[in-house]
């Protein structure tokens, strides 16, 4: 599911959309349990984090569709740019992980 013109034209996909932008700002409110253990610069990118959820829920339900798709973009890059600074094989294991979602979810949008 994408924030794509298309998509939005379905009122099916509109809906899936809009309850996985709910969702997202939802448990932006874990972030602070997520990231308590981490590094002070850390809550810099759980702020961020947590506004362009909110910023991407907001867009979206007043019809701005392409800045939604923007905060969301946004907000990818923090997740990446916290995991990234991830001691060890876990920022190689996020990479992976988030690469193989993309391409699944690829596959089934072109039925392949």
């Amino acid at each position: 599911m994408s924030l794509q013109e298309e998509d939005i034209e379905q009122p099916d996909a509109r809906e899936q959309i809009a309850e996985a932008i709910r969702s997202l700002t939802e448990n932006t409110e874990l972030l602070d349990v997520h990231g308590r253990n981490q590094r002070p610069h850390f809550n810099f990118l759980q702020q961020s984090l947590v506004r362009n959820a909110y910023e991407a829920e907001n867009q979206f339900f007043n019809g701005q569709y392409e800045e939604a798709q923007f905060s969301l973009q946004e907000l990818t890059e923090s997740c990446f740019s916290c995991h990234m600074r991830l001691p060890g094989n876990r920022q190689n294991d996020f990479g992976k992980q988030f690469s193989n979602t993309l391409l699944s979810q690829s596959s089934l949008k072109s039925g392949s």
